[in-house]
This record gives structure tokens, sequence and C-alpha cells, in this order.
């Protein structure tokens, strides 16, 4: 119990922890002169450091074989050969910008720290051990995910932009000055202002002043010579993700991505990033309308809707089309298409303040502002609320917020705390199962927004989902349920400014959802796991009816048609297949 807790140095506490600093290596697998080491540090574990003191470590490591040899543990011929090793350590200090899950990993240190001062723990000597919902199998393939989309992505951006710069205004023009004012928000320039008060022209020149420095890239960390201003520079043309997967029903978070690099990018874009959330807002507008007696197979027409807004402006919706069919569409088949036109007209006929309420208490925490415009997810949440909400449509109407700690236990193994799942009815068993048959019409209906989900439908599995993407396409969001799982995933620039030209080549079809078909494919591929196909859980009645019209000749024509026209060239020829890359190495499992 000592060598589980005490400080062995390099900020390691325990052998365990110790054994993977010094030796990279499990402490089952030490060899005897390195098992000696450790022993000889815990009398001072800075005078006797491997790292830094290495002659007074072998000494101390040679005290510790004579030991041994006067306890009969090793005979004197071992005694010879062993105090005639070098000190040879394989120096590893393990952080959250290394293995498996690390901005996970960061997310529970943060809240543990907070917990451990409250309740009286010492939470780096006192032996806790600490309980996670993660599964490692599925973080693995949630990372790939990221790792198998977010090059091929950032390429097309690259491509895209070839030597013009991504920060641009709402009329497609480079925003000037846009770095100038970014680097005004780093340490660096901070540092350089508290140096240099107001000495602009000195700032400046250290801004500018090339220096050698290491840098992210999709294919490994690379030395380059930058200044301070073509670092940032090359950083925000770089996108970022972020990725989670929960069980509706426990809460618990399986898998949890929150970027694509923690060692350059800390940022966290699952909990604590907010973006708007464009269309995978919409589901929302929805649950409150079906639990205020309207049915997915009402019909409202696809046309020019207007609205006096509070400063007495008039505010007509446009589709992402930027045309109308004037075609009768049931609700299912309007969610299904992302149809603004028809999403505002329910939001009017319900009520703004109405759904605000639905919202809330589906579990979004950001403030909300009770306007039309709130129909096409104009206000920032985090992705941690938006799946914590979908959630609700599959456990028939609870809502279970999203944890990732089960229990932590003392040294001794006595359970000092748990973490109970935190539950409460929002919507009848039918709304929400109405709110699943929705959701399915994005992979069911004709031109549905989820349609590359298809294939793994095959086998039983009933699966819906809704893409988001923000007007100016600088937010590209898509949310998937099945049975058992609900995934969320969110791509765009690290400033809302950092985006496509185009919407269409931003939308979160092209941008989100590949990387949330990519873990589905492997989980439900991985029969180890466990889950099986299969269709949402069903009430036993349903008022409402369930088999809605489908798509007239002419309405899907025109829709088709309307859609078509809207893309660009460059979207209208088959889309390039993301690269492959490698395997995730089954040590980093361990974490």
């Amino acid at each position: 119990m000592y060598l589980n807790t005490v400080f062995f140095g390099q900020n390691s506490y325990g052998i365990e922890a110790a054994s993977q600093t010094y030796f990279n290596k499990p402490q089952h697998l030490l060899k005897i002169e390195e098992a000696a080491i450790l022993a000889g540090i815990v009398q001072s574990p800075s005078a006797q450091n491997p790292k830094t003191s290495p002659k007074r470590a072998m000494k101390r490591r040679n005290e510790v074989f004579g030991q041994m040899l006067r306890n009969k543990k090793i005979t004197n011929a071992q005694y010879d050969s062993l105090k005639q090793l070098p000190v040879a350590i394989d120096f590893n200090v393990k952080n959250h910008n290394h293995g498996m899950a690390t901005y996970f990993r960061s997310t529970v240190g943060n809240f543990l720290r907070r917990w451990a001062r409250e309740n009286g723990y010492d939470l780096y000597a006192g032996g806790l051990k600490i309980y996670t919902t993660l599964d490692s199998r599925m973080q693995a393939y949630a990372e790939k995910a990221v790792k198998w989309h977010m090059p091929a992505l950032q390429e097309k951006f690259d491509k895209h932009w070839e030597e013009g710069n991504p920060w641009i205004d709402e009329h497609n023009k480079e925003i000037k000055g846009f770095i100038e004012e970014e680097i005004k928000k780093t340490d660096v320039y901070k540092a350089l202002k508290a140096k240099y008060k107001n000495d602009t022209a000195a700032i400046n020149a250290e801004l500018n002043k090339p220096k050698k420095m290491r840098v992210f890239s999709w294919n490994g960390e690379k030395d380059v010579v930058m200044s301070s201003m073509d670092s940032l520079r090359y950083y925000k043309k770089i996108l970022q993700t972020g990725f989670i997967a929960m069980d509706p029903v426990s809460g618990h978070i399986k898998a949890w991505v929150g970027g694509i690099n923690h060692k350059y990018f800390q940022y966290d874009h699952v909990m604590v990033g907010k973006r708007q959330p464009g269309s995978t807002f919409k589901p929302i507008v929805y649950a409150a309308a079906i639990d205020n007696g309207f049915s997915p197979c009402d019909k409202v027409t696809d046309q020019p809707y207007s609205y006096t807004m509070a400063n007495g402006e008039n505010w007509v919706p446009q589709n992402a089309t930027g045309r109308y069919t004037n075609q009768d569409l049931t609700l299912r088949q309007a969610m299904a298409r992302s149809v603004n036109s028809i999403t505002a007209y329910v939001m009017n006929k319900v009520g703004p303040e109405e759904v605000v309420k639905y919202a809330k208490r589906l579990g979004i925490k950001s403030p909300l502002q009770a306007v039309p415009a709130l129909a096409l997810g104009v206000n920032d949440v985090s992705l941690y609320d938006m799946v914590g909400a979908y959630s609700t449509f599959i456990n028939k109407g609870v809502h279970t917020k999203p944890k990732f700690l089960t229990r932590i236990e003392d040294k001794f193994g006595n359970v000092i705390h748990e973490f109970p799942p935190e539950k409460s009815e929002v919507l009848n068993e039918e709304t929400a199962y109405l709110m699943t048959y929705m959701l399915r019409g994005t992979t069911e209906e004709i031109g549905g927004s989820a349609a590359r989900l298809i294939p793994l439908s095959a086998g039983g599995l009933e699966i819906g989902g809704k893409t988001g993407t923000t007007q100016n396409a600088s937010d590209g969001w898509f949310i998937s349920v099945t049975k058992d799982l609900v995934c969320g995933a969110w791509t765009g620039g690290d400033n809302r400014a950092i985006r496509f030209r185009h919407w269409a080549d931003g939308q979160g079809a092209r941008t989100a959802l590949p990387e949330v078909k990519n873990f589905l494919e492997n989980v439900y591929g991985d029969s180890t796991l466990g889950y099986e196909k299969g269709i949402f859980p069903r009430p036993q009645t349903i008022s409402r009816e369930l088999n809605c019209d489908v798509l007239t000749s002419k309405a899907e024509e025109a829709l088709r048609k309307a859609e078509e026209e809207s893309l660009p060239d460059s979207l209208k020829t088959e889309e390039p297949k993301p690269v492959e890359v490698p395997e995730i190495n089954e040590d980093d499992l361990n974490f």
C-alpha cells in the first residue's frame, strides 16, 4: 500500500507510475536492476533520481543490492554481476498529451481536482481508484475515425483555398488584419506587451522574427523556421473537430475526442466549445411540436413565410438551396431534407418560448433567445449538451445527463463516492418514439440528409440522425441515433470566420457525418462489443399515423432540382475518398 502512494519524483506517485515514467513499462515487467533503482528513489526522490543524478542513483541502487544479498534474496555471484550494470532508464513522463483519450483524461482530471478539494482528498497521493465510463475499444474506434477523416478534409480545405486565406466575411472577401488581431489574444503577444509596453515597432519586430520551432502536421511533427505571425497563420488554417458517443439509457460516455491533437490544440470541442448547431437544433423544435399535438405526417407547404421580429422588421427564412419548391411536405420529409421554411413555420405555431422551454428540459445549458430564428440553430451550444438532448428520444422520453465517472474508491477498495445517473422525464413515450421515427427519415425519406448511413441499416439496424450547417458553413455537425448509441461530431475552424467559400462544401453531411459513419461501422462490425443491430423500442400503442405519404414524383423532382442547382461545380463530381491512416497502437489502450 505504501509503494502504491509514495512519491518517486518527476510527478510520479505510486510504483506503477514510477515504472512507466523511468522505464516506460508496467511494474510487473521490471528487471531486478530497475526495481532496485525505484526502491532506492523512495529515500530521497530528488537526490537519488536516475534522470537528474545518475551517479547517486547507481550508488543507492548498489546499496539496495547489498541489502538483498544480506537478506539472501540474491547470491554473491548475482550481486557481483548486478552492481556492474550501468543505470539505464527509458524516461517517459506520462501526461495528457500522449496515449489514448487525451481530451477525456484532461476533462476528468479537471473535475477530479475540484472534487478532491471540495471533499478533502489528496488526488495524487491518496491511493484513490477512479472508475470511468469510457470503453477503450470504442475510444480507439473514435480516434481512428478522426484520424481517418480529418486529414482528408484538411487536404480538401487546403486545395479549396490554395494560396488564399480562409478567414472571410459574409461577402466571401478576406478579412484584412485578421491575423494581426488574433495574435493579440496569444500569450506571446501579452508577454511582449508587458515587456515593451506601447512600443509597437519592437513588439512587431519580435512577432515577425524567424525562429526554429516544431509544428503539428497530419504527417507528423515537423521542424520549421517560422515567426510567431507565420506560426499563427499556419495554425489558423487547420480544421478542428469534436466527437462523442454515449449510451442513451445509462448516460455513460463511451468515447470522447475533443480535438485533433492535445499537444498542439488543448481546447476541448466536446464540452467546452460552443458553436451554432444549425439544423441539428431542428429536432428540438419538432419535439416541442409533436409533444403539443403535431404529427410527423402533418403537411406544410414549402414556401416563403414572413415573421415580424421584435424590432418591427420582417424575417423570411431562406432554404439552404436558396429556393422554395411550393410543394406540400410532411414534417418528417421536411426534417429529413432540412427544409428551413417549414421548420420556421412549425416554430411559429408552437412559439419560440415553448421551444426554449423544451430545449432546457432536454439538457441545453447555453443561453437561448426566444426568437423565430432559433429554429435554425443560431444560438451557441455544446456538442456534449446536444448529444445528451438526442438521447432523450431513444430513452423513451427520459433525459439522462451524459456522465464520465461511475465511482471513486479509497486505497482499501471502499467506495467513497458514486455517480448515479441523473435522469428526468421530459417527453411522453409516444413523443419520444415519434422523434426516432422523424430522425429515421434522414435515411429513409427521398433526399434525406443522412442517406450515406443507409448501408449501415442492412441487417435490420434502424438508424437516423440530423446534419447541421451554419448559414456561412463555418460549423458542420452531425448527430446519429440507434437503439444503443447517440453519437455526435462537430467540425470547423477555431474561429467562425474560417470556412469554405461555398455552403455546400462545408455542410455537415460532408464535414462531420463521415466521422460518425466510420465509427458506427467499426462498432457494429465488432462482435466483441456486444452491440447487435435492431429497432428502436416501440410503445405498445401509438395514437398518431406512422405511415406518412411518400413524395409525389413532381415534388421529388422539384426538390432534387433545387438541391442540384445550389451545388457548386466542385461538388457535382464524386467526392474524394479519405486517406487511410495507421492502426492505433494497442499499447496505447492502457490509460
